[in-house]
């Protein structure tokens, strides 16, 4: 016990560590009691003899001298344990020694590896301390801003950044605890000013502490200037946009040059400006802004650098008319001058021409902004020149079409007067001449034969004249009206070829009819087809030579009636065809110049067959015959039933008849 406190009072004494301190604290403290160890050896070493001396002469002493003795055996054991505690902490020492001086190459290496990848990235890299003053700067920031790495180190941030808002920005970062982006823009040593992709974190140890903030910054520049080119071209896409709609707004053309000069003088930032316009071949000023009114009518162009675009057709900027050989001086002030021939559809127009008093206000920019703008104005200008020549035509055709009007109201009004005023002469002719033949002496008759017949010829002609006239005049005033009637086809057509039955036997002709069993409905009007039918057939009788032959068929095609008459009668020249449908038109030949007619018959029946929903089936050869008809739509085009709701036709069975006298 005594020697355990005796240790312990040592060992407080010495200032030895416990084994539970840590090595540095061990070596520290064995190499301060270094020197206090030595003199205890010494002291031990004299102590020792002493006391055996004590021992030897008097029992006495060496009882009071025992104390002592065990002092120095267990000073003796406590030097021992020391030096091997020393051994083992030196040892421990050197491990450390040898570990730290690793560690201090790795680290020398890794500072230069840091330092190279630092110094040889892209972008900018500054750390600064928590006072806000740059640290470390990389070779980009050194690039960037012009400034050397020794103007830069220890030095405010506000030397690069606005070091108010930096400082803001910093508080929030460091409140947040996370990485910023945005955009700064970083001073340059010349005065201007860099654009910057920025990006900024804390730096902190373990214990949580700010000690730095690391900055990163790429230049956009080139960004900056594409997003600048951009807006600039989206801004124009707007005007351009604008500036169709206020053209188009109105087609009038005093509109469009007003609104046109209007906003190319505004967008120019023009002091003046005039549109000029070819005229006759003459260019003639028709708007101006700006010029004294001395010389705003006709002067305003005249200046030798407007006139030669308009002969070369090709725009041009001149920022100093001083310079311009050709140039004319119209206003005194005038600095530059931008003329743009006015062109559209390879057609020049005219010209636009714009002054300045500031050539700043000239850019090559804007002198290709305003060609775009100027083409739309050419084309605003050609529209409303168009617009304003066809509103005058239509307006002469109106009167035209007025007075026409009038004169075919008048035509037509002549002509059913006339036709009415001569049917009744007309009637009481024939009565006289009927008369004649009865009372007259048959010798007398005989002398007076042939006039006798021309008369009648001649009254049957303008009989009939009248009658296709008041026909046609009563389809024409009905062309808009809907057919309710119901017509039976077949026996038009029958009751047609018997009425001509007489005539055919006296010309000696095969007169032949095909039709189906059944009846073939369409809707129509009786009157009128009969007419049609009539005048195709009869025309056949009069144009077939005697000994020739006509047939007449009728038959269904699917949801169609076709009526065709075919002869072998003189046929039609081709270069008549086209127009043998037009009223009054008549073919003239040798073979019919004896035959009687008005030239209204076909006319009349395709009027007819076109107001029923039909068409015409027509083709000729000269001297071979030819082939009239019409077809029209059946009453149900979809089923093919009449009212009563049977098949319109059944399976055609043919009836012929024919006739022929010899």
């Amino acid at each position: 016990m005594q020697k355990t406190k005796i240790l312990t009072q040592l060992q407080r004494f010495l200032k030895i560590p416990d084994s539970e301190a840590s090595p540095r604290m061990r070596v520290n403290a064995f190499l301060n009691m270094g020197i206090m160890l030595a003199i205890l050896e010494i002291l031990i070493c004299l102590l020792i003899p002493t006391l055996i001396f004590i021992q030897t002469t008097s029992a006495i002493f060496f009882v009071a001298a025992l104390p002592g003795i065990l002092a120095g055996v267990g000073v003796m054991l406590l030097l021992h344990r020391i030096r091997r505690e020393v051994n083992n902490t030196l040892e421990e020492t050197m491990d450390v020694s040898m570990t730290l001086a690793k560690m201090a190459k790795t680290t020398a290496i890794s500072h230069e590896y840091l330092n190279n990848v630092l110094m040889s990235m892209a972008g900018s890299l500054i750390v600064m301390g928590p006072d806000m003053k740059i640290k470390l700067v990389n070779q980009a920031t050194v690039d960037l801003t012009g400034f050397s790495e020794a103007e830069l180190i220890d030095k405010s941030i506000d030397i690069l950044l606005d070091s108010e808002t930096f400082s803001t920005a910093s508080d929030i970062l460091s409140k947040r605890g996370f990485v910023r982006h945005g955009e700064r823009t970083y001073k340059t040593k010349d005065g201007e000013g860099v654009p910057v992709s920025f990006s900024s974190a804390i730096m902190r140890d373990q214990y949580k502490r700010v000690y730095g903030i690391v900055c990163v910054a790429q230049d956009i520049s080139v960004l900056k200037q594409m997003e600048t080119r951009l807006n600039d071209r989206l801004t124009q896409l707007e005007i351009l946009h604008q500036v169709d709609e206020e053209l188009t707004h109105t087609l009038s053309i005093s509109y469009v040059l007003t609104m046109g000069l209007d906003m190319t003088m505004r967008l120019s930032g023009s002091d003046a400006g005039a549109i000029a316009l070819i005229t006759s071949g003459q260019l003639n000023p028709v708007l101006s802004i700006g010029y004294p009114a001395a010389i705003s009518k006709n002067g305003c162009i005249k200046n030798g650098i407007t006139e030669r675009v308009v002969r070369q057709q090709r725009a041009e900027m001149v920022l100093d008319v001083r310079l311009d050989p050709d140039y004319i001086a119209v206003m005194n002030v005038t600095m530059g001058l931008i003329a743009i021939p006015l062109v559209s559809q390879d057609n020049l127009l005219g010209v636009l021409q714009l002054e300045t008093v500031k050539i700043e206000n000239f850019t090559p920019e804007v002198f290709r902004f305003l060609q775009l703008i100027t083409a739309r104005i050419a084309v605003a200008i050609d529209n409303a020149g168009l617009y304003d020549t066809s509103r005058h035509q239509l307006q002469e055709l109106k009167n035209l079409y007025a007075q026409v009007s009038a004169l075919e109201q008048m035509k037509t009004d002549m002509i059913r007067i006339a036709a009415h005023d001569l049917r009744n002469p007309l009637t009481n002719l024939a009565i006289s001449t009927r008369l004649l033949r009865k009372t007259l002496d048959p010798a007398v008759i005989n002398d007076h034969q042939e006039r006798l017949t021309d008369i009648e010829r001649s009254i049957q002609r303008m009989q009939h004249i009248t009658t296709n006239i008041l026909s046609l005049e009563r389809i024409n005033n009905s062309a808009t009206g809907e057919f309710t009637g119901l017509v039976d086809l077949q026996t038009v057509v029958r009751q047609v070829f018997d009425d001509h039955q007489s005539e055919a036997n006296d010309r000696q002709l095969v007169y032949t009819l095909d039709l189906p069993n059944t009846p073939i409905f369409v809707r129509g009007d009786t009157f009128e087809l009969n007419e049609a039918a009539t005048n195709f057939i009869s025309n056949a009788v009069k144009y077939t030579p005697e000994g020739g032959q006509i047939t007449v068929t009728l038959q269904q095609t699917g949801g169609t009636a076709i009526f065709e008459v075919s002869d072998t009668g003189f046929g039609i020249p081709e270069e008549h065809q086209a127009k043998l449908f037009q009223p009054f038109y008549r073919v003239r030949s040798a073979e019919t110049s004896g035959i009687e007619g008005s030239g209204l018959g076909l006319h009349l029946v395709r009027q007819i067959i076109e107001r029923h929903k039909g068409s015409i089936r027509f083709q000729s050869k000269k001297g071979e015959g030819s082939t009239f008809g019409f077809q029209l739509p059946l009453l149900d085009e979809n089923t093919g039933k009449s009212p009563n709701g049977k098949p319109a036709t059944e399976p055609r069975k043919a009836q012929a008849y024919s006739s022929r006298t010899k």
